[in-house]
């Protein structure tokens, strides 16, 4: 089994590329992550599988939509910050590469990237896939009591309120109809409920008049919030999100017909 990547020490410098290969008009290009365990032995490929942290999902699981939406909200900042750096460097890698390695991969020039991490607004990120369910290929969804779900109970626990933990594959890049992205195949995901401020009122708090005007704020008394509780937050984040809103236009960088290949390995697809 590949080993998961950390994106806390990814080396985007690593990342290395298959030959392209086209169906149906669709250019599919494979991501790999190369690596040497010591100078002695040969560098291998192997698949860019990572780990990523817990992020706060508001979309309510449509199962005709099949789609996760990771807002770019974890249970700490670090977190939080980490992912949306990782993102977006990644990102910013893809585009440097594809526009360097455009005419060996014979692109034309205008295309429209679609960036893993979407801009919302100026302050709102999302990070956003589908999960699988193939003959080949089926995405894992545990609970955090480590109980598998199946697809029927997925509207139970992700629900519009929940933390998802999950570990991802950056598969390929896609270029289709002149767009290029990236495929994520997500293998599992951790659904986690999020919790919600409990108040107990400990002292008696009502009004003792028989007038209905009565002004109950008047009244004091002791209020206990659950320590262990977080605030909630407005949920119901739209699905139907605009995913064309980074645009780049790529461009050949060298007009040569000896423009050579970007990679950082030597290995190639046979």
């Amino acid at each position: 089994m590949s080993r998961l990547l950390q994106i806390d020490d990814f080396d985007f410098s690593k990342i290395v590329y298959g030959n392209p290969y086209i169906k149906d008009n669709i250019m599919a290009i494979s991501l790999y992550y190369s690596e040497q365990e010591n100078e002695s032995q040969k560098r291998k490929r192997v698949p860019i599988i990572l780990k990523i942290p817990t992020l706060l999902c508001e979309n309510i699981y449509d199962p005709n939509i099949n789609k996760i939406i990771l807002n770019m909200e974890g249970k700490n900042e670090i977190d939080m910050s980490n992912v949306t750096s990782f993102l977006k460097t990644f990102d910013n890698k893809i585009i440097s590469d594809v526009q360097k390695n455009s005419r060996h991969w014979k692109l034309k020039n205008c295309l429209k990237y679609i960036p893993l991490l979407e801009h919302i607004d100026k302050k709102q990120f999302i990070f956003r896939f589908s999960l699988v369910d193939t003959q080949d290929f089926s995405t894992k969804v545990f609970t955090n009591t480590k109980q598998l779900l199946s697809k029927n109970e997925y509207q139970d626990y992700i629900n519009g309120n929940s933390y998802v933990k999950s570990i991802v594959e950056f598969d390929s890049i896609i270029i289709n109809n002149n767009e290029v992205s990236i495929y994520v195949r997500p293998h599992q995901l951790r659904v986690t409920p999020k919790k919600q401020t409990i108040i107990i009122l400990s002292e008696y708090a009502m009004s003792d008049s028989d007038y209905d005007n009565d002004n109950d704020n008047d009244q004091t008394c002791n209020i206990n919030v659950n320590s262990n509780s977080c605030k909630t937050k407005p949920t119901g984040l739209p699905i139907t999100v605009y995913e064309q809103n980074y645009e780049c236009e790529f461009k050949h960088e060298h007009d040569d017909e000896d423009n050579e290949y970007v990679h950082n390995s030597p290995e190639h697809d046979d």
